[in-house]
């Protein structure tokens, strides 16, 4: 027979819902128990990226922003997780560095690139830009996350100037 339910286990939440044909549907929803947001508001130095298509770790992301359920780094730039679950990446940056330069960012988890979790934009001759990236990423208990960015150049420079990085 045909089983209705909802769980909650180790921070998500699984609704199953089976029908008369006998297939299943489940269905991940995240849940607000666990969120962190590490921020840079009003600017901040500028980070060299200084080989080209290798990956740095935002250094500029260092201030706390609200969170429970995790542990935000503000030395390491990292969130790390207390719980097994579903969670939604957020990124949103504008930004200033080397004219013409293309800067890549993307979430990495304990150190291995995330999946469709970048963001890609081309710098202007002067003048911020701005960029955003979305993901769900399947994180166990202990697992970290954070955000890095590569250049196109070899001396590439990367100046945040307003920047949130979320998981929820």
């Amino acid at each position: 027979t045909p089983t209705n339910y909802l769980e909650f286990k180790e921070g998500v939440f699984t609704l199953n819902i089976a029908s008369t044909n006998r297939l299943a549907s489940t269905f991940w929803v995240t849940n607000m128990l666990h969120h962190g947001q590490l921020y840079t508001h009003g600017g901040s130095t500028a980070q060299e990226l200084t080989n080209a298509g290798t990956y740095y770790r935002l250094a500029q992301i260092a201030t706390a922003g609200p969170g429970a359920g995790m542990t935000l780094g503000t030395s390491s730039n990292t969130i790390t997780v207390s719980a097994s679950g579903v969670y939604e990446f957020g990124f949103q940056s504008s930004f200033t560095g080397t004219a013409s330069a293309t800067i890549q960012f993307s979430a990495f988890t304990n150190g291995v690139e995330a999946v469709k979790s970048q963001a890609l934009m081309k710098l202007p001759a002067s003048g911020a830009v701005t960029v955003s990236s979305r993901a769900l990423i399947y994180l166990l208990a202990s697992d970290w996350v954070d955000v890095r960015a590569k250049g196109d150049g070899a001396s590439d420079s990367l100046t945040l100037k307003e920047c949130q990085f979320t998981l929820r």
